[in-house]
């Protein structure tokens, strides 16, 4: 079976990507349009942006470009590795891949592969048409990105289990016990040491993002949480971000006023 494939046709690889992602002509140029007025009015208003995805792709801690955001709109979710930071390593379908896809990209266009049973077809509209390859062609490829469709709940327990890793946990001295969410204070202790270093939010910033993300397209994962309501929890969140984002990333009052009891919640997700 031969993938799908759409000729390049002036610059809309991002275009022909999608549509082979989804193996048929479901992105239109007029669609693709729409989509990126209402990508660029969304990350406007979280992020306090104002330059368009028409002119290059604008990635921010949800780890979301305009590919990845109509792969949102669509119901799928995405790992996205930014240029270089898969240098050198094996490269891999998720467990969780949807369609066995992934993007490749780099500062000037994005194609994508496609394993078909124990074939990998690269799929690349500035070609002639599919043609027979394989991952580990793109290990020491220098300046690509990727991007891999994933399936998005198990994405919103991988993203959790990231947060805890990285917050730390209240454990008794020398217990070795199942996960113990960390208590408010513990979690206010560690923001306020991020900020004295000034890293910002850290390594949290991206997990967390990412899972207020899914959430608020997917609330079931969490439909356990019986002590406030998880349309309070992303309006917080959201209302935080755009705060956050319009000049205040080293205001600890503001980080304290919200984030404590936001992670407190998440970490305390079973996974």
């Amino acid at each position: 079976m031969i993938p799908y494939w759409e000729p390049q046709h002036n610059d809309q690889c991002r275009i022909h990507a999608l549509n082979a992602f989804f193996g048929e002509h479901k992105i239109t140029p007029e669609l693709f349009s729409q989509y990126c007025s209402e990508y660029d009015a969304d990350m406007t208003q979280r992020y306090n942006l104002s330059i368009s995805c028409r002119d290059f792709d604008i990635v921010n801690s949800n780890q979301m470009n305009i590919v990845s955001w109509i792969l949102k709109k669509h119901g799928i979710w995405s790992q996205y590795f930014a240029p270089n930071e898969l240098h050198n390593k094996i490269i891999e379908l998720p467990n969780h891949s949807i369609n066995n896809f992934v993007f490749i990209y780099n500062d000037g266009h994005i194609w994508g592969m496609k394993k078909i049973g124990d074939k990998v077809w690269n799929i690349d509209s500035l070609n002639s048409g599919p043609q027979l390859s394989n991952f580990s062609q793109l290990q020491h490829v220098n300046n690509i990105g990727f991007i891999f469709p994933v399936e998005i709940t198990k994405e919103f327990y991988i993203q959790i289990e990231k947060l805890k890793t990285i917050v730390p946990q209240d454990t008794d001295e020398g217990a070795v016990a199942p996960f113990k969410p960390p208590s408010i204070d513990s979690i206010r202790k560690y923001l306020i040491e991020l900020n004295k270093k000034k890293q910002i939010l850290g390594n949290i910033e991206i997990p967390l993002n990412k899972a207020i993300d899914i959430l608020e397209y997917y609330k079931r994962p969490c439909d356990h949480i019986k002590f406030k309501p998880i349309h309070d929890l992303i309006e917080d969140y959201n209302y935080f971000l755009i705060k956050f984002t319009n000049g205040n990333y080293l205001n600890i009052n503001l980080i304290l006023e919200y984030l404590p009891n936001i992670l407190y919640y998440l970490v305390a997700i079973r996974t």
